[in-house]
């Protein structure tokens, strides 16, 4: 039974599932709590009364605590599509109809920012839910379906990338190098524990899937995603070194989504700062370079009067953001096979293709190395 408190203020206080119902008596208390459960038992859900702006503006900070302020602003950035439309409606009124407006502000962008962006936005409508502000997910709605974005192009990393995956320790680093050095996919790797390598070799049967956020282990892609990859020599050090799986989330659980798109936003900004010397914030701020380069320190202080974007952009002067997406490591791997002259196939098997179409027209990038050697074949 539900408890019951008598407060400091004489008032009393009934509670039903987290939810405080207060009265003059310990009858009224009672009384509006079992008038709202009787509500929630027969469907009746009593819902807030928020806008949208409103819920947004107070859901932002509390969903993205740790991000740095470029991909806060980011995030900040996609909401304002959605607010800028339907800001002024309340949450419990949102439609799929209006989230497909939402979407046509999204014409001519990118696949990928849209998948973003229907990421942000489920999350949001997830959290009005949980809060008792709607009952449903306008966004998951068959009718609220955003249209195809423009293709988006995969790219093979460049030496200097490389390396720096290779060398640098972070906690993601195991998965990135699994990506990189055995082609699997972000689901493949996070699904993959330590004992699904043995005979060195990595038996790939398995891969995470999102749902709502939660990461959910089931099949392979599809029937010849399942395979067997070679436990290359570079790959060796991380798979002694793993534990249960090569990532987990703090709770050393599988990652959700939100946990490995943060993980992996902070795996770049670290690469970032060991390729710039330093942390972007204190890049040319600390005490070193301010004493060799009065001048142009001098020059970053008037400007910071004048115009703080445009001192900003002057101190970033010769700043290299790291920046690719985890499947570009696997494009990597499978352009680094062709360019050693492995056999289609083998190079087929590894990545788990049914066709060899997949793998010279979307996997395959002609690299600088394999343009080397083909000038050296033609000049001999």
């Amino acid at each position: 039974m539900a408890k019951l408190k008598v407060q400091s203020d004489g008032r009393c206080r009934a509670y039903y599932k987290g939810k405080r119902f207060s009265g003059k008596t310990s009858e009224e208390a009672r009384a509006k709590r079992n008038a709202y459960k009787y509500e929630v038992e027969h469907g009746i859900d009593r819902l807030e009364m928020i806008t949208v702006i409103d819920l947004a503006e107070q859901w932002m900070p509390i969903a993205h605590p740790a991000v740095s302020s470029t991909t806060y602003n980011q995030y900040a950035g996609t909401m304002e599509k959605m607010t800028d439309l339907i800001g002024n409606k309340l949450v419990a009124a949102v439609t799929p109809a209006d989230i497909k407006k939402v979407w046509l502000q999204f014409n001519g962008l990118s696949q990928s920012y849209i998948n973003k962006a229907k990421f942000l936005y489920k999350s949001f409508f997830r959290y009005a839910i949980d809060n008792g502000y709607c009952r449903t997910n306008p966004v998951m709605a068959d009718s609220a379906k955003p249209h195809k974005g423009t293709k988006g192009t995969h790219r093979c990393l460049s030496a200097e990338e490389i390396q720096l995956i290779e060398t640098v320790p972070h906690r993601v680093q195991a998965a990135a190098m699994f990506m990189l050095k055995a082609g699997l996919r972000r689901g493949e790797v996070l699904a993959l524990k330590k004992s699904d390598i043995y005979d060195n070799r990595i038996h790939v049967h398995s891969a995470v899937k999102f749902i709502d956020n939660r990461p959910v282990v089931g099949k392979t892609k599809n029937e010849s995603s399942e395979r067997q990859v070679p436990l290359f020599a570079p790959l060796k050090p991380f798979f002694e070194n793993m534990g249960e799986y090569a990532i987990t989330d703090a709770q050393g659980n599988i990652c959700s989504e939100t946990a490995f798109q943060r993980a992996w936003e902070g795996y770049l900004t670290d690469l970032s700062a060991h390729l710039n010397g330093g942390h972007k914030r204190w890049y040319h701020l600390t005490k070193e370079w301010k004493d060799s380069h009065p001048k142009e320190y001098a020059k970053y202080l008037m400007l910071k009067k004048e115009d703080p974007a445009k001192a900003e952009e002057y101190r970033l002067t010769g700043w290299v953001d790291v920046n690719f997406r985890p499947h570009d490591l696997r494009h990597t791997f499978a352009t680094a096979g062709r360019d050693k002259n492995i056999d289609i196939h083998t190079m087929m098997d590894w990545l788990g293709h049914s066709s060899e179409r997949m793998l010279l027209q979307i996997y395959d990038h002609t690299s600088e190395e394999r343009e080397q050697k083909a000038i050296a074949l033609m000049d001999s």
